[in-house]
């Protein structure tokens, strides 16, 4: 297993009722979290700020390799990078997980959680 940091990125919009927790555990397991904000309407933004969490604001379509330009433009990181998209399926219990994963010797680790 690397011992490379990972730069911790969720992806979402309205989770103004989860962002606070996630940002939180998310400071366990890494030094660098931020936030990419796909167009909320609620407190979501507002919040992440509150805990000091860099957010970034995103318009695209939910598209890997969308993303992938989109980060690699906007995030001056060159180690291993950990996205999580933030629906209702993925539960916070997921991140150690996806944070060992994002760890291990992988070029591409997607891991996704769907409602079928």
């Amino acid at each position: 297993m690397s011992n490379e940091e990972v730069h911790i990125l969720f992806l979402g919009r309205d989770i103004e009722l989860r962002i606070v927790s996630l940002i939180t555990k998310g400071r366990q397991f890494s030094e660098h979290v931020s936030y990419i904000d796909c167009g909320s309407n609620d407190e979501t933004i507002e919040l992440a700020q509150e805990v000091d969490c860099p957010v970034h604001h995103y318009t695209g379509e939910i598209v890997i390799q969308h993303l992938a330009e989109f980060i690699s433009s906007t995030l001056d990181w060159d180690g291993r990078i950990l996205l999580i998209h933030v629906t209702n399926q993925w539960k916070i219990s997921d991140l150690l997980l996806d944070v060992n994963r994002a760890k291990e010797d992988w070029d591409v680790y997607y891991a996704f959680h769907t409602e079928d």
